[in-house]
């Protein structure tokens, strides 16, 4: 519903989303990955858009990571309320 998104958009979206997270959940290298460690000063600005009811990419891990970030170019945390992975679908 969002005027930013056109019916390719979406389509190129699901087509992405049917493919499965895949390796994220078998690879140690993505479950033993922390951002603070491997990422904890990011020269250009950083946002987060978060679903507060977020189960993928649990709210409360980048509230943490957003807290140590070092971001000299600045860094905002956007939190929509009532939304959950996919907040551009849920709060257009």
């Amino acid at each position: 519903k969002a005027p930013e998104y056109t019916f390719k958009d979406y389509l190129t979206w699901l087509d992405g989303v049917n493919r499965g997270s895949g390796d994220m959940w078998t690879e140690d290298a993505y479950s033993s990955f922390n951002a603070s460690e491997r990422f904890p000063e990011l020269d250009l600005p950083v946002y987060f858009f978060m679903g507060a009811n977020d189960y993928n990419t649990p709210l409360e891990a980048a509230k943490k990571y957003y807290q140590t970030l070092v971001a000299p170019s600045g860094k905002k945390l956007i939190i929509f309320e009532e939304s959950a992975h996919t907040p551009f679908l849920a709060e257009p």
